[in-house]
């Protein structure tokens, strides 16, 4: 007979088949989350879902749904698993409106024009809300982040006044030149695939560059970083303002409440483009053997995992971001330092990663919390 934890398991998982770490990170922690849960709520959930999905395109309803679910386990504000694995709020939303908007109507409800804001206009698309919000108050550099993401989300790209309204709201804040330098770049390096025998074997990953041009503009905003005095992304800030506002008098408002906080668009998870072409120049800096090129690039590595490793995140998406960037980048500087020939480096960076990967086979025990990855860096 199938194992409904794992069907509901698989299901759930659906919309991030394609993201093998984030699929991976999510599956261990949803095995803990359900290690208790009732057979019959599991299968029903499931059944649910499948239902929802053969009509039409609703996968991202799975999406928040599971991110609500998460979300709830980590910040322990409903006791898991049998009260957070009641979605049929969120079920009978998909299956009678015509989207999203129907899911949130209760959102903004009972709220001033101001509130109402911050919380975004529910009929609108994303991108009209983030527009809204800056238009409302132009000077507030929280808006303009969260804007940039979304118009990225929509368009591809950052918009058009980016470089200028930074430059008059947040000059210092190195996080806008990393969110840049990760557009910039989008998808211009490519790890070359290893072999099962050449993983086993610890074949250093290598890399290939496609598009050299914009790994050089990528360059160049991540090293203008290093000198920049702060660094937030405005998540907190914003997720602090908002939690108040939101319905939470019964289950099903905290249950929309909670789908609607992990659906808001972060900046962190582009971040992995800027992590691919920082694991490049590494390796490119060994196969080089140039110490100057490869000290350059350990030192914006270094800064921008500092940085990086100050965001907070009600959910593990973050925690999982900076996990994967901190693997892989001290991985690949512990084997570029070794090919140079710089053994302080490479024990340096070699201890670093190994601590990330013993730190990967712990995340199952109960002692680790969110957010323990980030503590790492403060050891070596």
């Amino acid at each position: 007979m199938s194992d409904p934890k794992e069907e509901f398991m698989a299901a759930a998982l659906k919309p991030i088949a394609a993201d093998t770490e984030k699929r991976l990170g999510v599956w261990r922690w949803l095995g803990e989350i359900l290690a208790m849960a009732d057979e019959s709520a599991l299968r029903a959930a499931t059944r649910r879902w499948d239902e929802v999905d053969s009509g039409s395109d609703r996968s991202w309803l799975r999406k928040i749904a599971l991110g609500a679910l998460v979300c709830t386990a980590l910040s322990g504000a409903v006791r898991l698993p049998q009260s957070a694995l009641d979605l049929e709020p969120l079920a009978l939303a998909s299956g009678s409106g015509t989207g999203r908007g129907d899911i949130f109507q209760r959102i903004g409800k009972g709220l001033d024009v101001e509130e109402r804001l911050l919380l975004g206009d529910q009929s609108l698309s994303p991108l009209q809300r983030k527009e809204a919000l800056v238009a409302g108050d132009p000077d507030n550099p929280a808006f303009f982040a969260e804007y940039a993401v979304v118009y990225h989300k929509v368009r591809g790209s950052l918009p058009p006044d980016y470089v200028e309204t930074v430059d008059r709201l947040d000059p210092d804040n190195a996080w806008f030149d990393y969110f840049a330098a990760s557009v910039v770049s989008g998808k211009s390096v490519e790890r070359i695939k290893r072999t099962e025998e050449e993983k086993e074997a610890g074949v250093a990953v290598q890399w290939k560059t496609k598009q050299p041009e914009k790994v050089e503009a990528a360059l160049v905003l991540l090293r203008g970083a290093r000198s920049k005095s702060r660094f937030e992304s405005y998540d907190e800030t914003l997720l602090r303002k908002r939690i108040p506002l939101l319905p939470q008098g019964n289950q099903a408002e905290r249950m929309i409440s909670f789908a609607y906080v992990v659906s808001q668009d972060k900046g962190d998870i582009r971040m992995r483009y800027l992590v691919d072409v920082i694991c490049s120049q590494a390796w490119k800096a060994g196969e080089d053997a140039d110490p100057v090129q490869f000290q350059q690039i350990a030192a914006d590595a270094e800064h921008f995992l500092r940085n990086l490793g100050q965001l907070k995140d009600v959910s593990i998406i973050g925690e999982l971001v900076y996990l994967v960037a901190a693997s892989g980048i001290s991985d690949s500087l512990a084997n570029a330092a070794a090919k140079i020939g710089s053994e302080e480096d490479a024990k340096r960076w070699g201890n670093l990663s190994e601590r990330f990967k013993i730190y990967n086979k712990e995340r199952r025990s109960k002692e680790r919390m969110e957010g323990d990855a980030r503590r790492l860096m403060e050891k070596g």
